[in-house]
């Protein structure tokens, strides 16, 4: 469910024009809904005085959350900042009337806000910091993972190196020349030789 963070003053307003919480919240929001304070909300109720002890009595009905304020209650305003904090981890929409409480909190990315108009519960427009980051994480969806991108790049360094050629020794001799050579070898080694007689011979013709 969406987890609702309620001040004081939305509260109060909510309770003066008739709106019951736990029934208008997910109609607005379109899903189940979790309203919840803090215990300096509540005590900023119990201290504004009578006119404000029905919004106190139905912010006792809500899940009270932790803070960090141990020592002693601090403002809604301080209180509902520092659980916001800069990044919202938690993942809070925050309901509030404060116009300087929603003008800090628009600059916290994901944080969305709820006011009252008169009998009218509005969620405000996705604030500008919160639209960079959407846009921001929907581009890192888009990038590949780690593994993916040393996959790619070994990928693409083996593309870009050239194949390796092997290195060449010197040639050697044409085994076909060698038998070659060794036939004719044999046939001068297979005739036979000439006497002195028939040299003789052969130098007076000439």
């Amino acid at each position: 469910p969406y987890r609702v963070l309620v001040d004081g003053n939305f509260l109060y307003a909510a309770l003066r024009v008739k709106i019951h919480l736990k029934e208008q919240l997910p109609k607005l929001l379109l899903g189940r809904t979790h309203p919840v304070v803090t215990r300096c909300v509540i005590a900023e109720l119990r201290n504004l005085g009578e006119d404000f002890r029905g919004a106190a009595l139905v912010a006792k009905n809500f899940e009270r959350i932790p803070c960090p304020h141990h020592e002693g209650p601090v403002s809604p305003f301080e209180c509902l900042r520092s659980v916001i904090g800069e990044a919202n981890k938690d993942r809070f929409f925050v309901a509030t009337n404060d116009k300087d409480l929603r003008g800090i909190l628009r600059e916290v990315p994901g944080v969305p806000l709820l006011y009252l108009k008169q009998q009218v519960m509005i969620l405000e427009e996705a604030s500008d910091a919160s639209k960079t980051a959407a846009s921001q994480h929907e581009e890192q969806k888009l990038l590949p993972a780690v593994f993916e991108r040393k996959r790619l790049g070994l990928a693409h360094d083996q593309e870009r190196s050239p194949p390796k050629k092997r290195r060449r020794g010197p040639k050697g001799p044409n085994p076909l020349s060698v038998k070659k050579k060794k036939k004719r070898e044999e046939e001068d080694t297979t005739r036979p030789p000439e006497t002195k007689e028939k040299m003789q011979r052969r130098r007076q013709r000439g």
